[in-house]
């Protein structure tokens, strides 16, 4: 069992997210594992790496030395939801006020909260996102919110 939480100061979520994601490859290269199979709930992450979707630019150094990772060890980069991520979540908010890599190499070594749940997926029990409902008389776009006035 490995766990990492890193110090990777400020910067977008894919940025952090991809950051993290080159770290766990470059750990495994270096200890010689050769049959990794790794999740992550970012989508743009797993598309990218894999080739199906154009890499945003801020990116694409750190996506193409993971490509060349994933490709010449045979490795598997893959998606999941969110709710299947929580222990990592757990760890990547701890990123934000640290300065330094933190290894966690047993259960006994890690944060709380992140191996109470571990063991929630240890026991398969479901996990749930609670969604907030959105006023229906919204419309939401990526810059702004638009007023629909229903009574006209």
């Amino acid at each position: 069992m490995f766990a990492y939480s890193l110090g990777l100061g400020q910067g977008t979520s894919n940025m952090v997210e991809a950051r993290a994601l080159f770290y766990g490859l470059k750990w495994c290269v270096s200890r010689g594992y050769d049959r990794i199979w790794g999740e992550t709930d970012s989508l743009l992450l797993v598309k990218s790496i894999n080739g199906e979707w154009k890499t945003p630019w801020r990116l694409d150094k750190l996506i193409q030395e993971a490509q060349q990772i994933v490709e010449s060890h045979g490795f598997i980069i893959s998606h999941c939801v969110r709710e299947a991520n929580k222990p990592v979540d757990i760890l990547a908010s701890k990123s934000y006020s640290v300065d330094a890599i933190h290894d966690f190499n047993s259960f006994s070594d890690l944060p709380r909260e992140f191996r109470g749940l571990i063991n929630t997926d240890r026991w398969e029990l479901p996990s749930f996102r609670m969604q907030q409902v959105k006023p229906s008389n919204f419309i939401y776009e990526s810059l702004s919110i638009l007023f629909v006035n229903e009574s006209s």
